[in-house]
């Protein structure tokens, strides 16, 4: 029989738990549509109902006395009052009349109604008869009407305790399917939490358990390791093993696209070195020929200058040809444990002249409680003045900011590490140019080398670290270093 795959397991496994909780979820709605149906039944008849019998009883008690009102002061006021509380009353009958469903509360309003209708009847006789000024005979029926009255506040008091009975009978009917609902539901969430351990019994053995023997068998840990959460450190080892694999994939291409380059660049290196080496000591006696014949010979003006711009042009040579020694045999770095804010400081400080000389403002941030680095200083120098120098030349004509902003954080494989951002407002550099600066020999200057940001580079990533550049025309250049703190 043919095993089931690894993924075919978990994904029947996560199919099966999001169909239990689908069907638990669908008996809970269910259950819960029910209950809202029932009390959307209580809301739309007994509800309704319980709300017209008080209305109906409370206009009728408002009626209560009018007449004895009238009679006492014989204002016409307590008449219309007394027409408004009756059509009211009447209203209230007829909207009680279209709300009722069963035989026993239409027997109800009939006979309140019925009873109304003689209650008015006579009550109109009894104010006539005070309007006529027969007071005696009004009083005698009026004591009548009284007993009427009462009759129907008793029958009105009797329909609103009956559809109180029914709302009750209505809410023990609810109360029924809560129970039932409640034990539903109990049975569903029991059912789900035996499929649901089931489950979990499955995927531990059938799929964490492999997953641990695999960590143990590999050389990820030591075997007397003991493990606390296997599948936070399964993931966390596995998130590590991509990261590095990604890196380590992309630095390899990036060390077959530069094979060739570095080939060339070590052949232009060694020749550079002879080169520098044979031409500086030729170099060296012009130089001091030059010198002699400029103190010995009666030069004019133009003369002077011309031996002058010739002992120019030979200092810029030598400082070509140290530039080329330097690159071609970079000394390796001597790491020691340094402060990152100091050394940034003192290399500000000596960077001040050219500061004011190109009217630079520059700003600097440091976040608390940097750590110590374990770095070359004066390499870490060398890297950061060069970028610097490039900053202030790009912002030559224009009076420029610099701001450097240091602080420590945590970068997958690098762990804990110090990163600075030196960013600018300057001009920017063309996208077709950004991917060529930190080639060697590259420049856009007359009288550059093109070594200074390759040379920065090539610092930096002795120091296992980066240097990366971004840029857009118009608004500034950013470099950011990124250095291991071991």
């Amino acid at each position: 029989m043919k095993k089931i795959q690894l993924k075919t397991k978990i994904s029947l496994s996560i199919i099966s738990i999001i169909l239990i909780s689908l069907f638990f979820s669908i008996i809970s709605i269910f259950f819960v549509y029910k209950i809202n149906e029932s009390l959307n039944e209580i809301k739309n008849r007994t509800l309704d109902e319980v709300l017209a019998a008080g209305d109906l009883e409370n206009t009728l008690i408002l009626q209560k006395g009018l007449v004895t009102y009238f009679l006492t002061s014989k204002n016409e006021i307590w008449i219309e009052s007394i027409k408004k509380y009756n059509q009211n009353f009447i209203n209230f009958i007829h909207k009680v009349r279209k709300i009722v469903h069963d035989k026993k509360s239409l027997n109800y309003i009939n006979k309140i109604e019925e009873e109304y209708i003689e209650y008015n009847f006579l009550r109109n006789r009894v104010i006539t008869l005070y309007k006529n000024n027969k007071i005696k005979e009004g009083k005698i029926l009026h004591k009548k009407i009284r007993t009427k009255f009462k009759n129907l506040i008793h029958y009105c008091q009797q329909y609103k305790q009956y559809t109180l009975s029914k709302l009750n009978l209505y809410f023990d009917k609810i109360n029924q399917k809560s129970l039932h609902t409640k034990i539903s539901i109990i049975i569903s969430l029991i059912f789900s939490i035996s499929i649901s351990f089931i489950l979990a019994y499955f995927i531990f053995y059938k799929v964490l358990v492999p997953l641990r023997k695999l960590v143990w068998n590999t050389e990820i840990y030591p075997t007397q390791h003991s493990f606390e959460d296997e599948i936070k450190i399964i993931s966390d080892r596995m998130n590590t093993l991509a990261k590095k694999f990604d890196l380590t994939r992309a630095k390899l291409e990036e060390s077959k696209e530069h094979l060739e380059e570095t080939k060339r660049l070590a052949l232009i290196g060694k020749l550079a070195a002879g080169i520098a080496h044979s031409i500086r000591t030729p170099l060296t006696t012009l130089k001091m020929r030059l010198f002699v014949l400029k103190k010995s010979l009666d030069l004019n003006i133009q003369q002077q200058d011309d031996i002058k711009a010739i002992l120019e042009s030979i200092r810029n040579i030598e400082s070509i040809l140290n530039n080329f020694l330097e690159f071609s045999k970079r000394p390796r770095p001597n790491f020691n444990i340094e402060d990152i804010k100091e050394v940034i400081s003192n290399l500000l400080n000596n960077f001040s002249y050219k500061f004011d000389l190109y009217k630079i403002k520059v700003y600097c941030s440091f976040s608390e409680n940097l750590p110590l680095v374990k770095i070359d200083k004066n390499q870490i120098i060398e890297s950061l003045s060069n970028i610097l120098t490039n900053m202030c030349e790009s912002l030559e004509e224009k009076k420029g900011k610099i701001k450097i902003n240091v602080e420590s954080g945590f970068i997958e494989p690098l762990d804990k590490v110090i990163k600075i951002e030196i960013t600018d407002n300057g001009p920017g550099i063309p996208g077709h140019i950004l991917n060529k600066i930190f080639e060697p020999f590259f420049t856009t200057k007359e009288q550059g080398t093109g070594l200074g940001l390759s040379i920065s580079k090539k610092i930096i990533e002795d120091h296992n670290g980066w240097l990366t550049v971004k840029s857009t025309l118009g608004l500034g250049t950013t470099f950011t270093i990124i250095l291991p703190i071991n």
